[in-house]
This record gives C-alpha cells, sequence and structure tokens, in this order.
C-alpha cells in the first residue's frame, strides 16, 4: 500500500506546490553545488592551505612527523568539507528546515538490512572496479594512457611510523565518512526525496563519484554512493550510512596500505591477508544479498511522488541546467592543478 509523498490534509510548503518548477529549481542548485566544488578543490583550496603550511614552518625543530601529517589532514579535511557542506545547506535550505515527511521503509530492519546492503556493497562495488579496469587497460592498449594511478598513494606517510599510520586511519576511516555522509546522503539526497527517492540517490552518487576526481575511484564511489543512499533512504536516517561508509573505508585503508606504511612483518601480513580473504567472502555472500533485496523490496519506494519517471527524464534534458551541471561534473575530473601550478 502507496502512503501520499504530502498528506491532504496539511498545507504544501511553498516550495512543494510547483513540482515542475522545483525540480528545475533542484537540478539548478544542484548544478551550482557541483560548480562550487570545482572552484573549491582546485582554487579556494589554496586559502587554507598556503598559510597553513607556513604556520607550519615556524614549528620548532624536533616536532615529530605524526604533528606535521596530523596538521596536513586537518587543513584537508577543512579544506575539502567546509565550504562544499555550508553550499548545500544554504541551497536546500528551505527543504531541510521543513518537518521530514518520510518514514523508514516499510521492510528496514536495521541489522538484516545493514548487513545485505554491507555485502551487496562488495559484490557491486568490486564489478564496478573490474569494469574501471578494464576499460582502463583497453585505453592503454590503444591510447598508451598507462595504468589508474593509486588515488591514496600520494598521501600516504612517508616515514611509517604507527602514529602516522592511526592519523591516516582516523582521517580516511572516521572524519571522511561522516563528512561526506552528512553532505551527500543528508544535506542533498534529503531534500532531493521530494521529486522520488530513485532520482535523489542517482543524482548524489554520481556527484558522489565525480567528486573524487580521479577515474581510479569514480566507478567504485558512485556504486557505494548507490548502496549508502538505498540505506539512507529505508532507514530515513543518514547514521547508518555513516556506519557503513566507515567499515567500508576502514577496511579498504588497512587491508590496502598496512604493509606499505608499517612494513612487512606477521602482524601487517595478517591484516591484509584477513581482510583479504574476508572481502573475497563478502563478495561472494553479496550475489545472494542483492536478490534478497530484490525479492523483498528494499529497491521500491513506499511513497508516490508529484512528477513520473517520464515528466522527469523530459525536464533533465531540456533544461539547461542539466548541461551546467553535466559541465560541473566533467571539470571535476580536470587537473587544474598541473595547468596553473
Amino acid at each position: 500500500m502507496y502512503i501520499s509523498y504530502i498528506p491532504e490534509e496539511k498545507p504544501m510548503p511553498p516550495y512543494q506546490r510547483e513540482p515542475e518548477k522545483e525540480f528545475k529549481s533542484s537540478l539548478a542548485r544542484l548544478a551550482a553545488f557541483v560548480l562550487i566544488s570545482v572552484i573549491n578543490d582546485n582554487f579556494l583550496y589554496y586559502i587554507f592551505l598556503y598559510p597553513c603550511i607556513m604556520i607550519l614552518s615556524l614549528l620548532p625543530e624536533g616536532t615529530g612527523d605524526e604533528v606535521y601529517y596530523a596538521a596536513q589532514w586537518i587543513v584537508n579535511d577543512i579544506s575539502v568539507y567546509l565550504i562544499p557542506g555550508i553550499s548545500a545547506y544554504l541551497l536546500f535550505r528551505n527543504e531541510l528546515k521543513a518537518p521530514n515527511p518520510f518514514k523508514e521503509h516499510s521492510s528496514y530492519i536495521p541489522w538484516l538490512s545493514g548487513g545485505l546492503t554491507f555485502f551487496a556493497l562488495c559484490f557491486l562495488g568490486s564489478l564496478s572496479t573490474m569494469l574501471s579496469n578494464f576499460i582502463a587497460e583497453i585505453l592503454d592498449v590503444l591510447f598508451g594512457t598507462g595504468e589508474i594511478p593509486d588515488a591514496i598513494a600520494g598521501a600516504l606517510p612517508q616515514n611509517g611510523s604507527l602514529g602516522t599510520y592511526i592519523v591516516l586511519i582516523v582521517s580516511v576511516a572516521v572524519i571522511a565518512p561522516i563528512c561526506e555522509e552528512l553532505i551527500f546522503r543528508r544535506l542533498l539526497l534529503q531534500p532531493l526525496r521530494k521529486h522520488g527517492d530513485g532520482f535523489a540517490i542517482v543524482a548524489t552518487s554520481l556527484i558522489f563519484g565525480f567528486t573524487h576526481g580521479n577515474f581510479d575511484q569514480l566507478p567504485y564511489a558512485f556504486t557505494v554512493g548507490l548502496m549508502l543512499g538505498l540505506l539512507a533512504v529505508n532507514s530515513n536516517s543518514v547514521v547508518p550510512s555513516m556506519v557503513l561508509h566507515t567499515l567500508n573505508n576502514l577496511l579498504v585503508t588497512v587491508g590496502s596500505y598496512s604493509v606499505s606504511i608499517l612494513g612487512e612483518n606477521e602482524i601487517t601480513l595478517a591484516l591484509e591477508n584477513g581482510i583479504s580473504i574476508g572481502l573475497n567472502l563478502a563478495f561472494w555472500l553479496g550475489i545472494p544479498a542483492v536478490v534478497v533485496m530484490l525479492a523483498s523490496g528494499m529497491f521500491r519506494s513506499d511513497y508516490r511522488f508529484q512528477l513520473s519517471k517520464g515528466e522527469k527524464a523530459r525536464i533533465i534534458f531540456a533544461s539547461p541546467a542539466s548541461y551546467l551541471l553535466a559541465v560541473g561534473l566533467g571539470l571535476m575530473m580536470v587537473d587544474f592543478h598541473s595547468f596553473l601550478f
């Protein structure tokens, strides 16, 4: 049984009275968010970065590498997330201030839904990585583009101390998931749900994937965004997706970089081998997990919306904001640093 998205007995807020106009407005605001993110990543970033580097240079001799490395990550996190987060809130503040009309999905069971989503994420995420690697190999054969560079490798600590390793784990597996979930699954996805859960999940996942700014991470990040968005919609909360995102980043970081940072020893080898075996098992468990999710209706919405899929498709292909959004996404993949610095 479907529940009406906007209860008939309550007056609709002003931003929900003209669905077609509001959908166009949402596309324009998404385009604005993407363009602000491009400007932030390539220009405003340095407003934070250079003064902090100068301050770090004033630290007394003998300051530990862990302090420098932690300070660099703090500056990076502030630079990457602060302006996009504020922008997302300001762009969608009317919807964010309004009462939340949604409830948990009828099939949502916290531990079961979270577990199924995790295994499905491992399976679908691995497939997306295989696909990107396959495409990269074809491009290398045809155009000599070379292998896809590891996007994280450049941020790894050089001294290999336990302190810098912990800083990396906290930054990548704790701070990043919390900030990204707040921006993409709370400040962006929740306001877009009035246009349909499917649209909200796909749109925010697409931006989430391109925000990573490299082909190495784009397919995987897009797939992860889809699954985290689905969990956020089904639970009607950002907390479960935040927990799952943290777990995902933790396993990937520890499983991929323990040996390269701390060196090869019994502990690091056991960590990487154990996580590798666990993720391989999760990959195969992801197949029945996807089947169960499909059968249980976890991919279906409990709500009906004001615009049909056909109407939304027509607006998307006819709206200038859509093309501006596409340009912004393309600019996210351009390395302006190599041209400007």
